[in-house]
């Protein structure tokens, strides 16, 4: 976790506009009363980076039509470091600069290929010089298509390369949407995630191999001791701990069984966690709170979500979930989202709904603050640990629509299932969890045979919203198994 918070930035979108040799060669589009055909690209290439500098940092060599030109923007791509590019032939062009670029330029860093398109262009004579210049100026669809042979071969190697085709503000959001998925896949490649303190012995399914992880998803793990964390914990002052426990008092409501002792360590321990984390700059941290050795040596799991997490964008999930840890960061990085961490727990046929939620530090920032409840934690409150049930925050999702995402390991990469589940009111309330009632798009038990053949763990984020989209276009960049289930 960064103070600094270096992953709060726009979008960083390198241009790559191709222009025509060949018609200025001969002559086309010159000398028209109303403005040559060189003038008028210029112009288009200039709107255009204008109307995306609201949303996107842009990194422009100016227009390209020669090697020499083609050289000096991959250059300055790779300086500025791009998330991904946008290209576009502006008009029908020679596409010897456009293989070329696709050649040389880094293949890790995505593509996305616009023929850029009017809404209407006249339907007259191109007799006059206008009109000729005119006609010149709306030929990128035939540059885009002679491009697009190019762009499938490489796509087929492995190079991400995404197409799309339409006027500037049909593609605009489209455009955005991309460049924040972008983001988040450089993101991911820079962040560090920490591991409390190995992964989860009673959980098989959620190892991952770190080199396997690094190389395809990006973030280093860094291994942390819970020795480390219990130092951290007695390195937290009297006088913070007590003004966090007072903020959670005033913000939240307190249960009669949730002991101020108890509290009071829970809240200690959370924040020695955040410090923990700030002291390592973790951009995620994948908690093996199940594990008997931090029970026994700090003798509780932190209970709360600290602040600290969401001001950084940064992210913590329990279980040891190096994957979840990494797709709830790149949530972040897009969407700018809190995320409930759950498991589905049981179905209802009849209602056809299913329960879903966890136990531990969940985000809280998450629910409406009058729901949400300080409550021991269940799961532990009759263990033989120091601390045992020392208290945490609970609530139910927030109603509404809901994207359920799953992220884990696959054959020969990793997969991302996702599906559009509705948020309805809870029937019964799961005392000691963070929960939701969902309903499916279709019946409860088939949707969880689709589950249950794509392969997924129990693990799922839950985010409040419609966001398959933007979730797609993160797997399409960053090379992941996609699975929708409806």
């Amino acid at each position: 976790m960064n103070k600094s918070n270096w992953k709060v930035r726009k979008p960083r979108c390198g241009i790559l506009f191709l222009e025509c040799n060949w018609f200025k060669a001969v002559g086309m589009g010159s000398n028209a009363p109303g403005g040559n055909l060189a003038s008028k690209v210029q112009a288009r290439h200039q709107a255009i980076c204008r109307e995306l500098r609201a949303d996107l940092d842009i990194i422009d060599p100016g227009l390209v039509s020669s090697v020499e030109q083609l050289e000096v923007a991959i250059k300055l791509f790779i300086q500025q470091d791009a998330d991904f590019v946008l290209a576009s032939f502006m008009t029908w062009a020679e596409d010897f600069a456009w293989v070329r670029f696709l050649r040389d330029f880094p293949a890790r860093i995505p593509v996305l290929f616009w023929c850029e398109q009017k809404e209407t262009i006249p339907r007259e004579n191109n007799y006059s010089s206008d009109a000729f210049v005119d006609f010149l100026d709306n030929t990128g669809l035939v540059g885009s298509l002679e491009g697009s042979a190019s762009a499938g071969r490489f796509r087929a190697s492995g190079r991400c390369i995404e197409t799309i085709c339409g006027s500037r503000s049909r593609c605009h959001d489209r455009i955005v949407r991309f460049a924040n998925a972008a983001k988040a896949r450089a993101i991911l490649h820079r962040a560090r995630i920490g591991l409390f303190q190995s992964q989860n012995e009673i959980m098989w399914s959620t190892y991952v191999d770190p080199y396997r992880f690094f190389t395809d998803v990006g973030p280093e793990i860094t291994i942390v001791s819970f020795a480390r964390f219990l130092d951290a914990i007695k390195a937290v002052g009297d006088a913070e701990t007590a003004d966090l426990v007072a903020k959670f008092r005033g913000m939240y409501q307190v249960n009669d069984l949730a002991d101020d002792a108890l509290m009071k360590v829970s809240v200690q321990a959370s924040i020695g966690l955040a410090h923990l984390a700030d002291a390592l700059r973790l951009d995620g941290l994948a908690f093996n709170d199940v594990d008997s050795a931090l029970h026994e040596m700090c003798g509780l799991r932190p209970g709360f979500y600290h602040p600290d997490f969401n001001q950084n964008d940064s992210v913590l999930v329990p279980e040891a979930d190096v994957c979840m840890a990494a797709l709830g960061l790149a949530i972040r990085t897009m969407l700018g989202r809190p995320c409930l961490f759950a498991e589905p727990l049981f179905l209802d046929d009849a209602r056809n709904t299913f329960m879903a939620g966890h136990a531990g530090p969940n985000n809280h920032a998450i629910a409406d603050p009058e729901s949400v409840v300080i409550m021991p934690d269940t799961e532990y409150k009759n263990a033989d640990f120091e601390y045992a049930g020392a208290p945490f925050a609970c609530f139910n999702m927030p109603l509404g629509a809901v994207t359920m995402v799953h992220f884990g390991p696959a054959r020969d990469s990793f997969k991302i299932v996702q599906s559009l589940v509705e948020s309805v009111p809870i029937t019964c309330s799961l005392n000691g969890y963070a929960s939701g009632n969902f309903r499916p798009p279709s019946p409860v038990t088939e949707f969880f045979e689709h589950l249950l053949e794509a392969g997924v763990t129990q693990h799922f984020l839950m985010v409040l919203g419609d966001w398959r989209a933007q979730i797609r276009d993160f797997a399409r960049v960053a090379g992941f198994q996609m699975i929708d289930v409806s």
